[in-house]
């Protein structure tokens, strides 16, 4: 009997503990919580009696990475459609090709014997002449390099949450900069003369490397006397990884269409540094995280291209880009879950063809219009993340890109490219280049 009362009086004890514990049942622990205030909450990082603490500035502010994986990601992509478009001018030009861009040369281009000098002629050993339909398979390979800085800002509302008060209102400014820098390379294979009209494919296989480097500074303030919920984070975040991926390109006359098919593998490192100001001295602490995403994108555009006034052209284009991001079960703790971005485009370029000392010379200009239409995933909002991403979602937003590019093509096989990029938008500006050779044999 004296035992059972014993064991009585400890499920009793242990029911009462369970009952009065003062951890909120929606938290955990953190890695970005210091060991005093080390439950997780809504976004927050709170004592265990959870009357005190301050939001977790570096836990939401690292949300953010899924922007960061996706802008990387995406210029990536941006390189390899470059290249497949310098891909399509290169072989179009080559002699004995029936279709592509220099279609729309001026007729004095095509006429022998050729007697105007104006730059925009070919010399005479290179002049044009009728030629048969080129069926030769021709081998090339490319490599470029791309770079660029994104500036992102955000001043939003949110809410800390504690046991003495369900919510507390609370004003959050991030300011975001990232750095990116990498290198796409391919080998492809055009085979030309396909169809009854001589259209031309491009077919290849791509590799590269890329690195973002982020830095996220947060400030939250609360209007109340105690401070709750005021606090100052900084992160810096490092993506890097190689890229593996498939492309294709076909053009007949004015009309051309690309697809590519690439995989981003990128390791995520985060080092933070917060302090929160809650108390009647700050509370400092900082560490580090780590996880992996996957990004698999599929791109594909389609152009039409029309001739203006002499050597001059322009080219509608409308494209889409759709990127999955699968991220491991670690980015969890990191506030992270897998999703898509789906985003359209449309626009035009402007080009200019001439000839300058035996060197084909192709300046254009292009303004594209592009909206990411549906994103899903990427910051938990829900659970121990309530409180939201603190750099708001791109979804919905229309942005304006505008692109300078100066082609050169040698005419032994080798060219070169350069082209400098400005995009910007609500609470985003970016700015950025790309640079490559191909060689063609």
């Amino acid at each position: 009997m004296r035992f059972a009362n014993q064991l009585a009086m400890v499920a009793l004890l242990a029911i009462t503990a369970i009952n009065f514990n003062p951890t909120p049942t929606n938290a955990q622990t953190s890695v970005f919580c210091p060991p005093n205030f080390p439950v997780f909450q809504a976004g927050s990082c709170t004592s265990v009696d959870g009357k005190h603490g301050s939001l977790g500035v570096p836990a939401l502010a690292t949300q953010s990475v899924n922007q960061v994986s996706q802008s990387i990601t995406q210029q990536s992509n941006a390189a390899t459609i470059e290249a497949l478009r310098r891909r399509r001018a290169q072989e179009a030009g080559s002699p004995g090709a029936t279709s592509g861009a220099l279609m729309f040369a001026p007729q004095s281009l095509v006429e022998l014997p050729y007697q105007n000098s104006t730059p925009f002629a070919p010399p005479p050993p290179k002049a044009y002449v009728v030629a048969p339909v080129d069926t030769g398979i021709h081998s090339a390979v490319w490599a470029y390099g791309f770079g660029g800085f994104e500036n992102r800002t955000a001043n939003s509302q949110t809410t800390f949450h504690d046991t003495t008060q369900s919510t507390l209102p609370v004003n959050v400014n991030v300011v975001s900069n990232t750095g990116v820098w990498g290198v796409v390379s391919g080998a492809d294979l055009t085979f030309p003369g396909l169809g009854p009209r001589g259209g031309t494919l491009i077919a290849g296989l791509l590799t590269g490397y890329m690195e973002s480097n982020v830095d996220l500074l947060g400030v939250s303030t609360s209007a109340t006397a105690s401070n709750p919920g005021t606090s100052t984070g900084t992160a810096h975040v490092r993506l890097s990884g190689p890229s593996a991926g498939a492309y294709a390109t076909i053009f007949q006359g004015p009309i051309s269409a690309d697809l590519t098919f690439k995989a981003d593998f990128l390791n995520i490192n985060d080092s933070f540094f917060q302090s929160l100001d809650c108390c009647s001295a700050p509370v400092l602490s900082g560490g580090t995280a780590s996880s992996h995403v996957d990004n698999f994108s599929t791109v594909g555009n389609f152009n039409y291209r029309f001739p203006l006034y002499s050597a001059i052209w322009i080219e509608p284009t409308v494209g889409f880009n759709y990127t999955y991001s699968l991220y491991d079960s670690s980015a969890q703790a990191l506030g992270l879950a897998s999703g898509y971005v789906l985003r359209l485009q449309e626009g035009a370029r402007v080009g200019l063809d001439f000839y300058c000392n035996d060197i084909h010379v192709t300046p254009t200009i292009a303004g594209l219009l592009y909206d990411d239409v549906v994103v899903t995933g990427g910051p938990i909002v829900n659970g121990f993340f309530v409180g939201g991403d603190l750099l708001p979602s791109d979804e919905g937003k229309l942005r304006a890109q505008g692109i300078l590019t100066l082609n050169v093509d040698y005419r032994n096989g080798l060219s070169s490219f350069a082209s400098a990029t400005i995009y910007g938008g609500e609470d985003l500006f970016g700015a950025g280049g790309k640079a490559g050779l191909r060689y063609q044999w």
